[in-house]
């Protein structure tokens, strides 16, 4: 387990499932070590929902190319922009999605913490 604990409930489990996805995972051998989870959220928006690697695998560019992948796919899906959102206590996930060109557009507080939502608009030329 990545997270170290649940973050999938049932309810949205089953809602992922039911629309157009997109799961890429990375492995080492035959072991997954990294994986993003995302869904086509509207005609032209794609969410990157969940992600990670496993902390012995991380720092070697996993995370990167798993982005980079996704973004190229959902490029060639046609849509124009890719949605993240994450919490306070994952700072390295805001710089990452920051380095990525992904732009904060809001952030609420939650029973979580407070939670930030990103944007990157895609190339379409």
């Amino acid at each position: 387990m990545i997270f170290g604990e649940h973050w999938i409930s049932p309810e949205k489990y089953k809602k992922v499932r039911h629309c157009e996805n997109l799961l890429l995972v990375a492995f080492e051998g035959e072991r997954p070590v990294g994986f993003k989870l995302g869904f086509r959220k509207d005609e032209n928006t794609f969410h990157s929902w969940l992600g990670g690697v496993q902390e012995e695998f991380r720092r070697q560019g996993i995370a990167q190319a798993l982005l980079d992948e996704q973004e190229r796919v959902v490029h060639g899906m046609g849509l124009k922009r890719i949605t993240f959102n994450t919490y306070d206590k994952f700072p390295e996930m805001i710089a990452f999605g920051l380095k990525n060109g992904y732009e904060p557009i809001g952030s609420e507080e939650t029973n979580q913490g407070v939670k930030h939502h990103y944007l990157k608009l895609l190339d379409q030329g």
